[in-house]
């Protein structure tokens, strides 16, 4: 590409540069001037500073050139650096709002060499040449390439000139931020960011990336508008996204990893539901212990010792699996937590892992004991047709905070619950032995139970180990279900005969329950405290009884 000036001088104060455009196109965008040329290792005026230096009547031997650096033009009007790169550019600092007055060279060097031969008056409107840089090249499309600018896709060439040109009259440069500066800002940004957004959330680890992008971004555009700065930003927010990326990924992964670890730790003893519920937030469960309110069940096969003599072992194993299998499947049913067998006995838990409210896991554990009694009388049809014993369980619920978490040696731990509410559990499992029922509920399980269940009070227990008593209840079975063989009304009869008993109106309390006693003749809970009245008639209870029965054993 070649340039020079042929000056053409109608005036000794105007200059005109006539500019020839190149013969091949050139399909990048223009946004460096080349101040000087290298030829044979010397260097020599371009085009744009060649106008300059005729401008301000400078000789090019009185002007420094450090490339990397700057040129530095210094005549008797004017001095100026201009920032250049290592090959001797000048960086473009396209003014989108910058007024170019466009004339005919044609018509203007008509009007002038008519007033030159015949002193003809220029006509109206002719333009102000007076101390004014002319440039003259062609602006008609088709008959000349067109440049690429950050601008516009097809411009006349000879504007980045005009651009060039008004950038160092206006001391109007636009400079680069050095690489190793972006680099340093690129790295403590990303070092800030990884700091903040340590959490879990989506929203905060999609949010800060974008948002430390965006802000990026903006600082970027106010340094270029405002302090004429190009500040770096594509290859800094790319290679932020990337690193962003990358750690995404790697909390995917180590995502993955803990949840594959969950389900190993839990799978066996969690119900699915539950544990789709953990893997979505794993936050509900701390291996390392936290006091949470649960309810917990415990269930027991009873004279299980005495079926162990009587059948071999194999057979015995059987069963027993048999047995496990289906109550387990009514915990998973009800989002329980399967925490252990001891033995024959089953323990579980409502609330340690995950919880919607306490009212729910106390309600789904009752459903859970309802439908292991179904099961069990199913299963005892099923073995009396395979002429095998069958099974008569008790079952204890209670409700209170206990400490759940990953508990035992370093050599071997176990996901379980510790607490006195755990122990009373425990305790009025077998007091369904004394009562000769199989489900007995505390006081706390009750009342979180909101009428859904038909259930009468069995009095104040104080177990083994305690000194205060415990109202307990047995549940009965489900207000839900239309096959039920209990009726309500039975059941407020027996309510009225034991308010009575615990008022000490001994001999109302006997009519009420002996009343009860017409629609359950074989009810052994009546039958004792029918018993009990007639004995505190014949011998009333000191003056603090407060209707507790005081067990001796578990």
């Amino acid at each position: 590409i070649l340039f020079f000036p042929v000056p053409l001088m109608f005036f000794d104060s105007i200059c005109v540069f006539i500019y020839i455009p190149p013969i091949s196109g050139n399909s990048t965008t223009r946004r460096q001037m080349p101040l000087v040329v290298r030829i044979q290792g010397r260097l020599y005026p371009s085009f744009t500073t060649q106008v300059l230096l005729r401008t301000w009547d400078v000789d090019a031997a009185e002007v420094t050139v450090k490339l990397g650096d700057k040129m530095v033009i210094q005549g008797e009007y004017d001095y100026v650096e201009i920032p250049i790169n290592e090959r001797g550019e000048m960086l473009i600092n396209y003014r989108p709002d910058l007024d170019i007055p466009r004339e005919s060279f044609f018509q203007v060097a008509e009007d002038l060499y008519a007033k030159k031969e015949s002193d003809v008056p220029l006509p109206e409107g002719f333009p102000d040449l007076e101390q004014k840089i002319i440039l003259v090249g062609v602006t008609v499309q088709g008959l000349m390439d067109q440049a690429t600018t950050p601008l516009a896709s097809s411009t006349p060439p000879i504007y980045t000139y005009f651009q060039s040109i008004n950038n160092i009259l206006e001391k109007d440069f636009l400079t680069k931020v050095p690489p190793k500066i972006t680099v340093i800002v690129f790295l403590i940004i990303c070092w800030l960011t990884l700091l903040l957004f340590s959490t879990e959330r989506v929203s905060l680890i999609v949010g800060i990336p974008l948002l430390t992008v965006i802000g990026y971004v903006v600082i970027a555009l106010y340094f270029f508008n405002v302090e004429n700065m190009i500040v770096d930003f594509f290859w800094p927010t790319m290679g932020f996204i990337l690193i962003h990326i990358g750690s995404l990924t790697n909390k995917w992964i180590k995502q993955l990893y803990s949840e594959q670890q969950l389900k190993s730790v839990f799978s066996s003893y969690i119900a699915p539901t539950v544990m789709n519920q953990l893997l979505e937030d794993p936050e509900n469960i701390k291996l390392g212990g936290v006091r949470k309110p649960v309810t917990v069940f415990f269930s027991d096969v009873r004279s299980f010792t005495t079926l162990s003599e009587s059948m071999n072992e194999e057979t015995l194993v059987t069963q027993l699996n048999e047995y496990f299998g289906d109550m387990v499947g009514c915990v998973n049913e009800y989002k329980g937590t399967l925490h252990k067998y001891i033995g024959d006995a089953i323990m579980a838990v409502w609330g340690d892992v995950v919880s919607k409210s306490v009212e729910e896991d106390a309600q789904n554990a009752i459903h859970c004991a309802l439908a292991m009694r179904i099961k069990l009388e199913t299963l005892n049809e099923k073995w009396t047709k395979e002429e095998r014993p069958n099974f008569r369980i008790g079952m204890g619920l209670n409700h209170g905070q206990v400490l759940v978490g990953n508990i035992g040696a370093q050599q071997r731990q176990e996901f379980t619950v510790i607490g006195d509410a755990v122990n009373l559990a425990s305790r009025l499992e077998g007091v369904t032995k004394m009562y000769r029922t199989d489900l007995i509920i505390g006081e706390t399980v009750y009342d979180l139970l909101e009428h859904q269940f038909l259930c009468r009070c069995l009095g104040n227990l104080i177990v083994k180990g305690k000194t205060k008593p415990v109202r307990t209840y047995e549940v009965l079975d489900s207000l839900e279900n239309p096959q039920s063989s209990w009726n309500p009304e039975w059941i407020i009869e027996y309510a009225s005969g034991f308010e009575l008993f615990m008022d000490r109106q001994f001999d109302a309390a006997i009519r009420r329950l002996e009343t009860f006693l017409t629609f359950c003749p074989n009810d052994y809970v009546a039958s004792t405290y029918v018993d009990q009245a007639k004995a505190f008639i014949d011998d009333p209870p000191p003056d603090d009884w407060q209707g507790e029965i005081i067990l001796k054993s578990k």
